[in-house]
């Protein structure tokens, strides 16, 4: 026996729009970018212009953030650190990603790396989230967009 469910909509009890189902994915967006890569010295971090936003559909929902991305450090026994940012505020958990050439490594060397974090942002307004860098050591260190662009993947996750 075969059974067939045909709906146009779905609608929540209370007439909103949507199912809103715990776990689920709301929305998806990816972000690829384009730019330039961005070298820097400084040891602190600093904003690279790398960003990827989000408009939630609910102040609950948690945003699942994926970054990826190419390192060059080009001074030996350097690194180059990275945080994601909602805004101004950090939300890596723990020192985040270091992409480091080790004691007694080359110079100018490419590493590919990533970092995830969870975020729950509590606004349904459009959300920010941005690459932070820096030098582990004071050496010139990039995002090598010309090897491999500077990638987010966003995911509302209804709660």
């Amino acid at each position: 026996m075969t059974s067939v469910m045909k709906v146009d909509s779905i609608t929540k009890s209370d007439s909103t729009a949507g199912v809103h189902i715990a776990g689920h994915v709301i929305q998806t967006i990816h972000s690829q970018s384009a730019l330039s890569y961005s070298a820097i010295t400084s040891t602190s971090f600093t904003a690279s212009g790398y960003t990827a936003v989000i408009t939630p559909k609910f102040s609950n929902s948690k945003i699942y953030i994926h970054a990826t991305w190419n390192s060059n450090c080009t001074t030996a026994n350097d690194g180059h650190k990275v945080r994601i940012y909602r805004g101004t505020t950090n939300i890596t958990s723990g020192n985040g990603q270091l992409a480091y050439t080790a004691n007694g490594g080359s110079s100018n060397v490419h590493m590919p790396a990533s970092l995830i974090e969870y975020d729950s942002p509590n606004t349904t307004s459009s959300v920010t989230y941005e690459l932070y860098h820096g030098s582990q050591g004071g050496g010139t260190v990039r995002f090598a967009n010309d090897w491999t662009p500077v990638s987010f993947i966003l995911q509302e996750i209804a709660q």
